[in-house]
Parts: structure tokens; sequence; C-alpha cells
């Protein structure tokens, strides 16, 4: 299914963002929208194969645009109308309307109208994952995420107390949206504050501590401010002590207990000389056959009083699993392994907020770092970085580098290893050196409207004062166009070379075009093209 692309456009995040999970697991190729120019630009600049629509705000008139231009007219449209409200149209043939968010029969409905028949999943076994050689070129990179997310990933790799600190930390605003099955649950961030909790009946604390439990899913964050009623007053810090005590004992528990989506029945109450009223609540549930997260989610009682019980119901035999015979695999248990651990946008959130993600949470594996035709890749365990490759530079100086993109995209993911070490300095070392550097680099790059800047030599006046090294930059400059490619042939590394054009640039032997600049051209006026260009 990877040849159908898919566009989404709709504003609610927790409808948009749900499906978006959904369809990706099966397969499909999707785009996100939240306003109408990006849409049609979307679909001058790519073949899509169908359009889902929320029809709450964008509905009628993007759905008219994309009818009556012939170019787009045949594409399909499932148009989601969760809240039943009169449509001002009448829907053409090929299109269907879904008004029961039911996010497993929207995507039925899609691949019948696609034509696709579901493939059977031949087995649940994940692949075996092999040591990278240092020597080997740099991995392809299988980064997907749309440009509007920040990040979003994968709870059986990432577990949401430790999201939730690395959003504390890093000081964001936005929305978690955390999807387990057809469970979902929200969590609102103000300045890296938790202020507001929702999943299911539960609310504020409560709510936050329900989504421990959830050890498969995957969440997706929005960075958009949002004004909502706060119903967490705890602090933060206090909350993430909390959740870090209840996770202790949660996983003491779970040890003594089958997976949570075993359904399980009442054996025997011959063990017991009496019941008190808590015990009473749950064992009528469990007369009910419900799966051990369905009784934990129906009882009144604390998570943790609910879980005391059940593991002691369980370890006396009064309680145990249904016997039936096996189950295809539901969309709780489906293998998510082709989901990264985490992947997201640079422009939202810094590379090095990243890597602090991934060591405060103990995580080891391999980050992938794309920007534009750029590749790195960079290897942590043990809480350290222990290898890392940009281009053609390795160990600390490719952190380095890594930490001045403002851009790009990453994804990382667990248990890739890698045989060798050529990073030695301690995170902390890295990053306080990192700070350095970044601020050199900003003060270059100001010089510099961006990237994509066209460098030229203006002036051959003071050119037989430059050193050897800036002789080799004029020549990088003379064979190429933009200050990117400049960085990208230079012979030096990437804040090298920003020094020397930064001198060059001062002594106006270089400067800016608005174009791609005339090689032939011996007279350029360079006052004018500054005060045209900077005012």
């Amino acid at each position: 299914m990877q040849d159908h692309n898919i566009l989404i456009v709709g504003t609610d995040p927790s409808v948009i963002g749900l499906l978006n999970i959904h369809l990706e697991e099966e397969g499909f190729s999707v785009s996100i929208s939240d306003n109408i120019p990006d849409s049609l630009s979307y679909l001058e600049r790519k073949k899509f194969d169908l359009v889902v629509l929320d029809l709450t705000e964008l509905g009628p008139e993007l759905y008219q645009r994309v009818c009556n231009n012939p170019e787009t007219a045949n594409i399909p449209f499932i148009l989601l109308n969760p809240w039943g409200e009169k449509i001002s149209f009448t829907p053409r043939s090929q299109d269907h309307i879904v008004e029961d968010m039911n996010m497993e029969e929207i995507v039925n409905k899609i691949q019948d109208l696609l034509h696709i028949t579901p493939e059977p999943q031949e087995s649940n076994s994940k692949p075996s994952v092999k040591a990278q050689e240092p020597e080997s070129a740099l991995a392809e990179f299988p980064i997907t995420v749309e440009d509007g997310v920040v990040f979003k990933g994968c709870l059986e790799k990432i577990r949401i107390d430790e999201i939730l600190r690395g959003l504390s930390l890093m000081g964001k605003s936005g929305k978690l949206l955390v999807a387990y099955g057809e469970r979902k649950g929200f969590l609102y961030f103000t300045q890296g504050h938790v202020i507001h909790a929702v999943t299911g009946n539960l609310k504020g604390e409560k709510a936050v501590y329900r989504l421990l439990l959830w050890h498969k899913g995957q969440f997706l964050f929005d960075p958009q401010t949002i004004l909502i009623e706060q119903n967490i007053h705890t602090p933060t810090e206090t909350l993430l002590i909390e959740c870090s005590r209840r996770l202790d004992q949660y996983k003491h528990l779970l040890s003594q207990l089958p997976s949570l989506e075993t359904r399980i029945e009442t054996l025997s109450l011959s063990q017991l000389k009496s019941l008190n009223s808590q015990e009473m609540k749950i064992l009528s549930i469990a007369n009910r056959q419900p799966t051990l997260l369905r009784l934990i989610e129906t009882c009144p009682l604390d998570d943790g009083i609910t879980l005391q019980i059940v593991a002691r119901f369980y370890a006396q035999k009064v309680i145990g699993p249904v016997e039936e015979e096996e189950e295809e695999p539901t969309e709780a248990t489906l293998s998510l392994e082709p989901t990264a651990a985490l992947e997201g946008n640079l422009k939202e959130i810094g590379i090095g907020e990243v890597i602090q993600i991934l060591v405060l949470s103990r995580k080891e594996g391999r980050l992938l770092v794309a920007w534009e035709d750029r590749k790195g890749e960079v290897y942590i365990q043990n809480g350290n970085i222990t290898y890392a490759a940009v281009e053609r530079l390795k160990g600390e100086s490719a952190v380095y580098r890594l930490l001045t993109w403002r851009e790009g995209k990453f994804r990382f993911d667990t248990g890739v290893t890698i045989k060798s070490r050529n990073v030695q300095k301690s995170l902390e070392s890295i990053f306080f050196e990192g700070l350095d550097i970044l601020e050199e680099y900003k003060r270059f790059m100001e010089q510099f409207p961006s990237l994509t800047a066209y460098v030229e030599v203006i002036s051959v006046t003071g050119q037989e004062k430059i050193t050897p090294d800036e002789a080799k930059i004029l020549k990088v400059v003379n064979e190429s166009d933009t200050l990117q490619e400049i960085i990208h042939r230079s012979p030096f590394e990437e804040l090298k070379t920003l020094k020397i054009l930064s001198k060059l640039y001062s002594d106006r032997i270089i400067g800016i075009s608005k174009g791609a600049p005339d090689k032939k051209s011996q007279s350029v006026n360079y006052d004018q093209i500054a005060d045209d260009l900077f005012g």
C-alpha cells in the first residue's frame, strides 16, 4: 500500500492525528494539512488517491474547489462529519460520509474505495537487528514525519513518563495525543507544565496515572497554544516523581500477571473466607470475562489498589485466564516494529533537546538526522553518545555540526548498535563546548539571509593579502552558487568555513546577490545589492 497517497485535511488534532496513526500503521503514505491553501498546494504538487476531509470548518469550500478542478475532480473523498451537522452540498456518488469516528471502520472504507484487499499477516516475529559497521555508508533515511508534527513515536519503545519529562525539561507548550487501539488520551502543556489531562472518563492526575499502564500504542505532539481549563494542580516535578513511584509499583504487580490484553474469569472462591467491598467489586467485574486492562478501567478503585487485589487473586487462583481458541491479533496487539521510537522535525525541537530526551530516558539506539541533502547519524549507549558521523565528519566534530542544524527531520530507532566508538567525551562536555560553537554559528549566520543565499566574488581588491585557507574558499565560491553549496564543497569543517566567509564578507571580497550570480560578469554594484537586500 506504499503506492497509495492519502491527504488528510482538518483542524482537530484529536481526529486527524489519530486517523494519521491508523493509516500509517496500514502502510499508507499520508500527508496532513490544516488549511485550504496548503491543501490545494499539496494537490497540485503530488498525486493523491483519496482525500479525507473534516467538514467541521474547511469542508464545503475545499470540497467544491477540488471537485470543480478538472485535474483533481476524480479524487474520491471520505467526508468526516463527527457532529452530524447538516451538509450544505450534495456529495458525489464516489464519496462517502462518515459520522461514527470508528477508526477501524474508516480505514476499512478507505480500503474499499481504493479496492485494496488487506494482506494477511504472515508472522508476528520481529526481525533481528544487526550491528552496524562504522565504515559503511550512512543508512537510508526512512523519515516520513509530517512537516507540522514536532515529534511522534511508539510507546513500546519510549514510555509516556519519559515523554512527559522531556517536554517539561524543554518548556514546551501544546497538546500530546496518546493512542492505544481505540483508546486515546490527551495531555496539555504550558511552558513545560502539565496543566490538563483526560482519557475516557478520567481527568486530571488520575488520567495521567492511567496512561502509565499503556505499554503499547503511539503518541504525537502538537505544538499549538491551546486555552483549556486547568485540571491538574500538582506541580509537574511532583507529578513526575509520583509517576516514577507508580511505575515501579505497576511493574512489580504486572510481572505477576499475564498480558493486559488477556481475558480473565472467576475460577474458584473456595480459598476466600470473606470478601470486603473492594474485592466484591473486582470479582463482579471479573465475572463478565473482561481483559485485565478493561477490568482496571471499569473498576472504580484506584488503579494501584485494583492491581494489588487482582495480583493477589491471580496468585490464589481465584481468577485466571479464559480458556479459548487463539484469536487473530487485534489492533492493540499488532506489532509496531515499522514505527520509529521517536521521529520529528527540528524546526520546533532542537537536536540537542532530542538527544537529551533519549539520554535522560536511558535509551540505546541510532538517531538519524537529515537536512535537505545532508545526512548524519548518532549512536547512543549507556547514557552517552558513542559514535557520530555527518557526511565526511566523524566523532565530536560531527556532533558539533549537528548542533548547528536549525532545520531537518530526525528518527530514532532502538536496538540498533555499532561495534566501534569515535566519541570519547561525555555528553555534558560536548554540550558545554557546543554552546560556544552555536553562539559563533548564530553570529556568523546573521550576516547571511539563509543557506540558500547566493554568494559571489565581488572584488579583486585585497585578494593579494588573503591567506592560503581564504584562497581555497574563494576558489570554492567561484565554483558554487549558494552558501549551502559552498559549505558542502569546502575542504574545511563548517565552523571554519563560516569564519573565513565572514572575514571575506567583512572585507567586501565576497557579497550576496538576490539571484544566481553571473560568473562572467566583471562588474557588480555590491553597494546597490546590499541596499536592496537589507534596506
